[in-house]
């Protein structure tokens, strides 16, 4: 049986990564049904090649597509997201995917995860406060979402948005009575660069350099063609993460004389 979120609607804003994003919403549906699924992008034909299996998706799935025109660059799809994409939310809470993210446990969720407004993975590096979190794969509120785009003059978009908004936003948002997640239940909701304690303890990842450790062989090597193959991605800055973590993962493999087959998600929450 799914997770069923009723309160969440699922969020994705791309227009240069189809084929990624489209089976990291495929990844979801399998496991979670949302009140409903909202993507922005360009070109809705991958969504709805890949979305097109049964074992994604049921008639429960509501899925909009919003067409926009292709972002020029990372802020116009950032800013698109703080001051557009909010009016197409209807739940309380939105869900925010992109392409190298996705749920790892749904078993994993919380209903605690929808009393704050943000929650993301910690960074961890920061130190201090304020250390919630990754946008890449984020839980926010529809209020907090609104209330950043109602008041974009006091909230200008800055680049990276998740840490703009988290780290020099937050104070300000917090006064207004926005709250974000601590950060014990933020890593049981996520895992990015840090905190990772084993798939079984996160709801969900973000980072293409954490692949090897959530894919399976097949899935690894699907999602690693497709990057090789894209633009946008095939280049020195995501490949080298990629490759790093494909030979830290075989090497741990190896020294427990493991192997890379049994690299596997938890199964759906039953």
């Amino acid at each position: 049986m799914k997770l069923h979120l009723p309160d969440v609607t699922l969020l994705v804003v791309d227009t240069v990564c189809h084929e990624l994003a489209a089976l990291a919403v495929k990844d979801a549906l399998e496991r979670t049904r949302f009140r409903g699924v909202v993507i922005h992008t360009d070109d809705v034909a991958p969504f709805r090649r890949i979305l097109g299996s049964a074992d994604a998706r049921s008639d429960d799935d509501l899925i909009y597509f919003r067409k926009i025109e292709r972002f020029a660059s990372v802020d116009a799809a950032m800013a698109h997201l703080w001051y557009d994409a909010p009016a197409l939310i209807q739940t309380s809470h939105a869900l925010i995917v992109q392409w190298d993210a996705g749920i790892v446990d749904a078993g994993l969720w919380s209903d605690a995860f929808l009393d704050y407004d943000y929650i993301g993975a910690p960074w961890g590096w920061h130190g201090d406060a304020y250390e919630v979190g990754n946008g890449g794969f984020s839980l926010r509120s529809r209020r907090l979402m609104d209330y950043v785009a109602a008041h974009r003059d006091e909230f200008p978009l800055g680049h990276p948005e998740d840490d703009v908004l988290c780290r020099r936003y937050r104070p300000q948002l917090e006064r207004a009575g926005f709250r974000w997640a601590p950060i014990d239940l933020a890593w049981r909701f996520s895992f990015e660069r840090t905190g990772f304690s084993g798939l079984e303890a996160h709801f969900g990842y973000h980072g293409i350099f954490n692949w090897p450790r959530v894919f399976p062989f097949a899935e690894l090597q699907e999602r690693t063609l497709l990057a090789l193959a894209n633009k946008y991605l095939n280049h020195p800055k995501h490949l080298s993460e990629l490759l790093h973590a494909m030979k830290v993962q075989m090497a741990d493999v190896g020294a427990v004389g493991g192997d890379v087959a049994l690299l596997h998600r938890p199964a759906s929450s039953a």
